[in-house]
Formats: C-alpha cells, sequence, structure tokens
C-alpha cells in the first residue's frame, strides 16, 4: 500500500533509522509510481466526469432549498455562481450533473463520490421545487418553499 510504504520511508528517517541507500533508493522509486499511476487515474476520472456534461431538466432553483432527515440531519442545496452547492454540516460540495434526466447529482460531501437523487414534486410543473432527495440511501424531505 501507498501509505504504508511512505508512512515506514518517514518513520525509518524520523528515527534516524534510514534505510541503506539500495532500499531508500527502491522507497523512492515505488512512491513515485504510486503517484504517477494516481495522477493517471484522476486524468481518466476527470475526463470521464467531462463526457457526461448535461443539462439538468429544470432550472436550479428548482433544486435548492433545506432537506432534513430525522437521524442524519439537514442538507441545504443553494446555487452559487451558477452551479449547485450541497452542504451538510461544514462538509460543502459542488454538485455536478451524474444523469440529467433522472435528477441525480454527484457530489463528494464526505471525500468519495456519491449521488444524489432529488425527486420532483407532485404538481408537475419544470419549474416546481423538488420535493425530496436521496443521498446514501437515506430520504430527505424538502423544508422550505
Amino acid at each position: 500500500m501507498f501509505a504504508d510504504i511512505l508512512a515506514n520511508a518517514l518513520y525509518a528517517e524520523l528515527l534516524g533509522k534510514a534505510a541503506s541507500a539500495e532500499e531508500g533508493a527502491t522507497a523512492r522509486q515505488q512512491i513515485a509510481r504510486r503517484v504517477a499511476m494516481g495522477r493517471q487515474r484522476l486524468a481518466e476520472d476527470l475526463e470521464r466526469r467531462a463526457g457526461r456534461a448535461q443539462e439538468l431538466p429544470r432550472p436550479l432553483a428548482a433544486y435548492a432549498g433545506t432537506y432534513e432527515n430525522e437521524a442524519m440531519g439537514r442538507l441545504d442545496c443553494r446555487v452559487v455562481d451558477d452551479r449547485l452547492e450541497i452542504a451538510y454540516g461544514l462538509a460543502r460540495a459542488e454538485a455536478e450533473v451524474y444523469e440529467a434526466a433522472t435528477h441525480k447529482l454527484r457530489v463528494e460531501l464526505t471525500g468519495r463520490g456519491e449521488v444524489v437523487t432529488f425527486a420532483p414534486a407532485e404538481s408537475g410543473h419544470d419549474t416546481a421545487p423538488m420535493a425530496s432527495l436521496t443521498w446514501g440511501g437515506r430520504l430527505f424531505q424538502r423544508v422550505d418553499g
């Protein structure tokens, strides 16, 4: 594991038990290889995400609002610079469209990508506020407007 390789090298250095020159070179090569692989995966992920750019079927204002779940608390969604931002406590993430037709957005509130699915209100018109959202398998009901 990358974290193990890096931690072992750092601890050895801090404790004055640096590895031999050969072991140090091997550790540095492993770290460099892992960093390069991580950068490649990140670039591939960004390219894949950019390829699914879509326009939502409703204006961002329809998604903005406060949603609550009794056990999980509150999610606040607001429009910031023509983008939807979702906040859960101190955690904030810019949402990106995951699947527009089904009102699915991707956010990284907990350090990994997750899908938030909004449910339209029953009114049927295209500008009506969303009624609820599902995040992490939990339903959050809209509590404002």
